[in-house]
């Protein structure tokens, strides 16, 4: 067994919602071990909703909401800031592309 990535109180993004261009951090609340991965629960409030809509219901965040985690679904601060600059990339060669094709 492998010691956790992320212990209770760091702050991770979640790869997902980076990679669509989302930036909201998020505090591990706690951990577990199950099945030979680690879980990590978040602790979600309304003032720090997580996105996208593609979570399901961990979009409906009301106070007091528990989320759960693997480490693959979690990055840090860095990489979070590398998924997002990609993606807003993606999007600015796309306006790009449009408006070389319909603006003169």
């Amino acid at each position: 067994m492998t010691g956790p990535k992320y212990n209770p109180g760091d702050v991770v993004y979640l790869r997902e919602s980076a990679a669509l261009g989302f930036l909201e951090p998020v505090k591990v609340s706690s951990m577990s071990f199950i099945n030979n991965v680690w879980v990590y629960t978040i602790q979600a409030s309304a003032s720090q909703p997580l996105a996208p809509s593609l979570y399901g219901d961990r979009t409906s965040l009301i106070n007091g909401a528990v989320l759960y985690f693997t480490e693959d679904e979690m990055i840090d601060q860095c990489a979070a800031l590398t998924l997002a600059e990609m993606r807003a990339q993606a999007v600015l060669l796309a306006i790009q592309t449009k408006k070389q094709k319909y603006c003169t």
